[in-house]
């Protein structure tokens, strides 16, 4: 694998992770305002 495959590789590791913690801050933030409004 050459080192701009790796690079590539590793940046959408990266972005995966920053993905699925901002998809998991959401649905905290989501079940909190369920859990407290007025709805």
């Amino acid at each position: 694998m050459s080192i701009a495959t790796a690079s590539v590789a590793e940046a959408l590791d990266e972005l995966e992770a920053t993905l699925a913690h901002l998809l998991a801050t959401l649905e905290r933030a989501n079940a909190d305002e369920k859990g407290s409004g007025d709805a």
